[in-house]
């Protein structure tokens, strides 16, 4: 018994500990004098499972769910007073905290750390979805591939005059999507290498297409492109490695016809 943590089936729910547990737990029925693979009994049934819910699931998914509604309230004033209070920063979306002031929300800033355990990158899986550029930074957010445009024009970002520009202040697109560009630099453009750089930059740009309605992020682990703790959990269940099983549970069929047929197969 010294090769795992062995914990009562009616303590599962308290199990904020066992993220501590260097050992594998399972889960002891005392019903049935049978022993289960913690994983097995917290995964969904969808992925055949118990469902019995993990609090260190749960706990993660309703903390990343601030990462979501800091993108899409930024503009709302609770937003504003959190990121006054707490000085907060959102950098390429993700929200990061001051070190030295501790509490949750500086936690929440960290929780990338915790899914990264998992095997999940957090921030990827909330996408930015471009409009018309009115809530995009033009230099500093990524947004045309998978570089910011101040890292791969910095010759151009040096002579910008407005670093924290949006991107719809300086492209604008009329009717046809043409588009038209209104830079502000600190010193006119020299003839050879950047205007070459610019002839590059402005060719890029009109290859990128825009829309008329205003930015907004999706959630890309839901189809509906909406941030869900479902969702969020049902990836994390994903993740768990070593949890092989091939049961599927029917909905039709009574629940206790269902646990009698996985125990079967089990054995």
């Amino acid at each position: 018994m010294d090769d795992f943590s062995i914990v009562p089936l009616d303590d599962i729910h308290a199990d904020e500990h066992l993220k501590y547990e260097e050992k594998p737990v399972v889960i002891l029925d005392k019903k049935t004098k049978t022993l289960h693979n913690k994983d097995v009994v917290t995964k969904s049934k969808e992925n055949g499972g118990v469902g019995v819910s993990c609090l260190d699931a749960a706990n993660l998914a309703l903390l990343a769910k601030w990462w979501w509604r800091l993108r899409v309230g930024c503009d709302d004033l609770w937003c504003s007073c959190v990121k006054a209070i707490h000085n907060i920063m959102l950098i390429d979306g993700k929200p990061l905290a001051k070190k030295s002031l501790k509490g949750v929300w500086l936690d929440i800033s960290n929780l990338d750390k915790d899914f990264r355990e998992k095997g999940i990158e957090l921030n990827t899986l909330f996408r930015r979805v471009i409009g018309k550029g009115d809530k995009t930074h033009f230099w500093k957010d990524v947004w045309r591939g998978d570089l910011k445009l101040k890292d791969i024009f910095p010759n151009l970002y040096a002579m910008e005059t407005v670093k924290d520009c949006l991107i719809s202040d300086r492209v604008g697109v009329g009717v046809g999507m043409e588009k038209h560009f209104f830079w502000e630099w600190s010193r006119q453009t020299r003839r050879g290498h950047e205007m070459r750089k610019l002839s590059d930059f402005t060719d890029m740009l009109n290859n990128f297409q825009f829309h008329f309605y205003n930015d907004r992020w999706t959630w890309s682990a839901d189809s509906k492109g909406d941030f869900s703790i479902r969702s969020l959990k049902l990836l994390m269940e994903s993740h768990v490695t070593d949890v092989a099983t091939s049961f599927k549970w029917v909905g039709w069929i009574p629940l206790k016809i269902n646990c009698f047929v996985r125990r079967m197969i089990k054995k």
